[in-house]
């Protein structure tokens, strides 16, 4: 039997792994900069890896299904441009705790996903059908 779907595909762990990391490490930017608030100079930093993730995944699904192996992505770590305060700053407190409360659900609803294809994959495994 062929299981197409990626739902029950092991490289969705691993694709859900992958995010979590990069959430993660996303965290810990946004962390640095709240704790750079009043350092003077300072630049806000960002942690992009959409596009990377993206490009990533469509390059494994073009052989396949996911492979159940982590992927290769290379986030890009950036300065924030944009206005600063009279100490050459950058830092927006509003701004990192709204990006940490984004960041925050993303991850929680990675893992959710997680423990939900996890349970699918023990379900199949067990046979034990709902």
């Amino acid at each position: 039997m062929n299981i197409s779907n990626n739902w029950l595909n092991p490289g969705g762990v691993s694709l859900l792994k992958t995010a979590l990391d990069l959430f993660r490490d996303r965290q810990a930017v946004i962390a640095s900069n709240v704790a750079n608030l009043d350092t003077p100079g300072y630049k806000a930093k960002r942690l992009d890896f959409q596009s990377s993730l993206r490009a990533a995944v469509e390059a494994e699904r073009s052989d396949g299904p996911l492979p159940s192996g982590k992927l290769e992505v290379n986030p890009i770590l950036s300065e924030v441009e944009g206005p600063a305060g009279p100490d050459g700053n950058t830092v927006s407190l509003e701004r990192e705790m709204a990006l940490m409360n984004k960041n925050d659900v993303l991850y929680k609803s990675s893992v959710e996903l997680i423990s939900k294809e996890l349970d699918l994959l023990a379900a199949a495994v067990s046979g034990d059908v709902r």
